[in-house]
């Protein structure tokens, strides 16, 4: 079968996510080591999809017209593409077709696909001239910025235990019996009625300021902090994990004024 070439993050990790036996190979620049080509490199491993080095001019030679990022798969091309007396054979009085003409950029081919996809469209129909066709171009601006949500992650004022809300300011002045029938698993329910069976974690505002702080200062034992009407207070430890342990203070007031007295006295003496 015909191989085809898959340029960058995003075309390479939607086939991964989709087919990874159909890859045959994927190509990396050996120079880059930043943390999502690590990370990349770990779910090629897990998947077993075989890897390589190419360093940058070869990989400009596999890809000539797509921004790379220092990634190239080969992978078997799928059927995506039939002639419209094929055509004719599949669609029916249902079948949602996009007729697309003159259109040549592959980038706007690209969009296009991408609002089909989110309207239902089942058939594209291009013309062999004057238009841009499924090149690694067009695939790539496609798949860039497909509404795809594999995780979603929660940050609120508050303890959680297990993603369930067991003690948060916002609802404070709501009844037990309410809050035992309706807030403990409101962002769970809202998750899994939006999002449907998808990874999910709730997390308290602090816990989330020193995640933040850790990853992109690269170091350990970091103090979050999260103002706001209240403060949010979080710890990540020398091995990189959330304590939680600090989560009861996102109950403690803050005061305003005393923080615009003490940093701007200058503008509170005008006032």
């Amino acid at each position: 079968m015909k191989n085809i070439v898959l340029a960058g993050f995003h075309a390479v990790g939607a086939r991964l996510r989709m087919d990874p036996k159909s890859i045959s190979a994927v190509y990396l620049d050996p120079e880059r080591r930043d943390k999502r080509m690590r990370e990349m490199r770990e779910k090629l491993i897990a998947a077993g999809v075989p890897m390589m080095t190419a360093d940058n001019r070869r990989l400009d030679g596999m890809a000539p017209d797509v921004p790379h990022q220092g990634i190239v798969a080969m992978a078997e091309e799928k059927q995506a593409q039939l002639e419209f007396d094929e055509l004719l054979d599949l669609i029916t009085d249902d079948t949602l077709i996009l007729i697309l003409d003159g259109v040549t950029d592959p980038r706007n081919f690209g969009a296009c696909l991408r609002v089909a996809d989110a309207a239902g469209v089942q058939c594209v129909l291009v013309p062999r001239d004057r238009s841009a066709h499924m090149s690694p171009a067009a695939l790539k601006a496609a798949a860039e910025h497909m509404p795809r949500v594999d995780a979603v992650g929660v940050s609120s004022a508050g303890i959680y235990i297990e993603n369930r809300t067991m003690v948060a300011s916002l609802f404070l002045k709501v009844s037990k019996e309410d809050f035992d029938a309706k807030v403990k698993d409101i962002y769970i329910r809202a998750i899994r009625d939006t999002f449907g069976d998808v990874p999910y974690v709730v997390a308290n505002d602090g816990d989330v300021s020193a995640l933040a702080g850790a990853m992109s200062l690269e170091e350990d034992n970091i103090l979050g902090i999260a103002m706001g009407t209240s403060e949010a207070v979080g710890y990540v430890d020398a091995n990189g994990n959330i304590t939680g342990w600090l989560n009861e203070l996102a109950f403690a007031p803050v005061d305003a004024n005393w923080f615009r007295t003490r940093l701007c006295p200058a503008s509170s003496t005008e006032r």
